[in-house]
């Protein structure tokens, strides 16, 4: 009766891990800024990828709570991309929204399309902060599956201000360099 009942155990872990490895899809991983330091950013043994930013900017607007922050992907299809973006509200493809008609998204809709994906993939950024803060994103580091969002600090006091801050960023990157990717998280450093 035991023997069998341990079978029956490893047979059900089995096939949970089976199925969890099929379904591709990439774990958030993300912690407060204030409790979330250097160390997290990888420092030896991690591979740098390269990336071209599609558009990355700030808003202060406080209607992006953190329910639906901290929500990072790695698209790898245009509808993918689509209700990413449609779940933020932004502009790229609602023409009721302000912004539609801008050079950026305009320039996002011509060159990001069915085709584009078969060599490329979107890192997908929406991180919310409690408090204004800034950064620039020094680069893109993977290590042992885990992608990380390096954002840089600079050095020194800088001003803050107490609203709520959401960030925004579009990766691009090569399909093969984050084949393997099975989290991505944001590191901060001070430059």
């Amino acid at each position: 009766m035991k023997k069998s009942a341990f079978i029956m155990i490893c047979v059900a872990v089995f096939f949970a891990f089976v199925f969890s490895a099929c379904t591709g899809e990439v774990q958030n991983t993300v912690v407060d800024p204030a409790e979330y330091g250097e160390g997290a950013v990888p420092r030896e043994n991690y591979k740098e990828i390269e990336f071209d930013t599609l558009d990355g900017f700030f808003t202060t607007e406080a209607k992006y709570s953190t329910d639906i922050a901290s929500n990072f992907l790695i698209a790898t299809s245009l509808s993918q991309f689509k209700t990413w973006c449609g779940g933020r509200g932004l502009s790229y493809f609602d023409e009721s929204k302000d912004g539609y008609y801008s050079a950026t998204a305009v320039e996002i809709r011509k060159t990001v399309t069915d085709g584009y994906f078969e060599e490329n993939a979107l890192v997908l950024i929406h991180y919310v902060m409690g408090s204004y803060d800034t950064f620039d994103v020094d680069g893109l580091r993977l290590s042992d599956g885990f992608l990380t969002v390096v954002g840089s600090r600079p050095k020194g006091a800088y001003s803050t201000a107490d609203v709520l801050t959401a960030y925004f960023g579009i990766f691009e990157v090569s399909k093969d360099d984050v084949s393997d990717v099975k989290a991505v998280n944001i590191g901060f450093i001070r430059k």
